[in-house]
């Protein structure tokens, strides 16, 4: 903690004190030096804890009080999806990150080159301001994108050996004839 940190660390010691009922007053220098390089988020989380109910009895000590900060690093596990959700969707697949990656720089193209209505373009990203028909192009770039990384995914080293790239211009190629079919 910083001294910056101070006030807020006295508010949590005061906290954690009235939930044991005894003096913070006495404590504040002591537990301040013994505590010093815990994070002030963990602190609160420590003083949650000691306040619930699976805390101690008593008012834990500083060394116990780190004691605590490490068992609740240890203790925590990562969020599980909701079982309802398919597997497959569960875990985010990297032909999938490519995809994004190559659609991002696809939408940034055509958005450089005014394909997109009320498109403001900045360089290193894009703005866009979609009209009906720019959502209809948006849809229609996400179905082939999303088309690309299932072929991907099932393709064998040989198929990917560019990286798909070929197999991403062929898709883009029939997105944008897609799209001018349209209009």
């Amino acid at each position: 903690m910083t001294p910056e940190n101070r006030a807020d660390f006295e508010v949590l010691l005061g906290d954690l004190c009235a939930g044991f009922n005894v003096p913070s007053s006495s404590r504040l220098e002591a537990y301040w030096q013994g505590l010093e390089k815990m994070p002030l988020a963990m602190f609160g989380r420590v003083v949650k804890f000691a306040l619930g109910e699976n805390g101690p009895e008593k008012i834990p000590t500083a060394p116990q009080c780190w004691r605590i900060s490490h068992a609740l690093r240890t203790s925590y596990q990562a969020p599980q999806p909701p079982a309802n959700v398919d597997e497959r969707a569960a875990d985010f697949e990297p032909w999938d990150m490519v995809a994004n990656r190559h659609l991002h720089e696809e939408v940034k193209s055509m958005a450089a080159l005014g394909h997109f209505s009320g498109t403001e373009y900045r360089g290193h990203g894009v703005d866009l301001v979609l009209s009906a028909s720019g959502v209809r192009t948006m849809a229609t770039l996400r179905s082939w994108s999303a088309e690309w990384a299932r072929t991907m995914k099932l393709a064998d080293d040989d198929e990917r050996a560019d990286g798909g790239l070929e197999l991403w211009r062929n898709c883009m190629k029939r997105a944008r004839e897609e799209i001018e079919a349209r209009a």
